[in-house]
């Protein structure tokens, strides 16, 4: 997309934009920089960024490195970022706008390498990792899910099929680079040559001023949890999406007042979308939104202790295919 879109806006945060020639190269700058370090496919890069241009640099810098990232708020408890570097014993740090004191080699984007127009070489395998995301899940003590190339294609391709991203879109990024909706949020703009908003984080807890955002920048995609969306003046945009909690009828009806409304499903560990409801215009509301059906190539079941359940039963939902994560870490 960088060659095909080379000086349409690829970034804008606050004042600041990128195109994708500028991104590539400066992303090419750091992918080199990893490279020269050893660091390569397999390895982790932990990233300790604010909410910056930079933050999305260091994160398609070390994909283009070949390496996976490891994404950790500025903000976290010293003692939580000790944890994570730990347990996923990364071969470098990338930070902007952030403090750490480590023995590790530190890349302090503030001083960046130069940029590159020459992309790194690197054998792109499907299965390689490509981040590794920590969460606390059901069971209160992170662990490290690691995602790979392959389940995020599935997902891109997925998203092309069914909801038609193209150039034109302009998608916000609203979800902290911690959590695996960025990647969605990225991937719903970046790989189609669309344009991706970063979010000012002075607008992510003032549900009016952050409808005014998108409303004054055109956005024409946005992925918010249901409950700050419940807060929101509906804006025009061509898809609303909610994730991340149940949605409610409500949800459908303002999510769906300017165009497309789906509520989509799935935990960190497949991939970040494995089920979603597309609501058809002009038809009654469920009183309980489903979470619809599996995309492209995942098989959702409904288990109690190994066995399948009848229609109606609760159960455990189960999840298969292409979507699923390479590995845990918590050593």
């Amino acid at each position: 997309r960088a060659r095909q879109y080379a000086d349409k806006t690829a970034l804008i945060f606050d004042q600041q934009s990128l195109s994708y020639r500028e991104f590539n190269a400066k992303a090419n700058g750091i992918a080199h920089w990893l490279k020269e370090q050893g660091i390569g496919t397999g390895d982790f890069v932990a990233l300790l960024c604010k909410n910056s241009l930079e933050r999305m640099l260091a994160v398609w810098g070390t994909i283009k490195s070949g390496a996976a990232y490891v994404p950790m708020e500025p903000d976290f408890p010293t003692e939580r970022i000790r944890s994570i570097l730990d347990d996923c014993r990364p071969r470098a740090v990338l930070t902007f706008g952030a403090q750490i004191d480590t023995q590790i080699p530190i890349l302090n984007l503030e001083q960046a390498p130069q940029p590159r127009e020459d992309d790194p070489e690197r054998t792109l395998d499907q299965n390689d990792p490509l981040y590794c995301i920590y969460t606390s899940g059901t069971t209160g003590k992170p662990k490290g899910v690691v995602l790979s190339n392959r389940g995020l294609i599935n997902l891109v391709n997925y998203y092309e099929r069914r909801l038609g991203f193209s150039h034109e879109d302009r998608v916000l990024q609203f979800a902290s680079y911690c959590f695996d909706a960025s990647v969605s949020e990225m991937l719903m703009a970046l790989a189609f040559g669309g344009t991706l908003l970063l979010t000012p984080e002075e607008l992510r807890h003032d549900s009016r001023r952050l409808s005014e955002y998108c409303l004054n920048m055109g956005v024409s995609v946005a992925t918010f949890p249901p409950n700050l969306y419940a807060q929101m003046e509906p804006f025009e945009a061509r898809l609303i999406l909610t994730a991340g909690s149940a949605a409610d009828p409500d949800t459908v009806r303002r999510g769906s007042q300017k165009g497309a409304y789906l509520n989509a499903y799935g935990p960190t560990e497949a991939s970040i979308c494995a089920t979603d409801w597309l609501y058809a215009p002009q038809t009654p509301i469920p009183d309980r939104v489903p979470i619809g059906r599996p995309i492209d190539n995942v098989q959702i079941y409904i288990l109690q202790n190994e066995r399948f359940c009848g229609l109606g039963i609760a159960g455990e939902l189960c999840i298969a295919g292409e979507s699923l994560a390479l590995e845990y870490l918590n050593r």
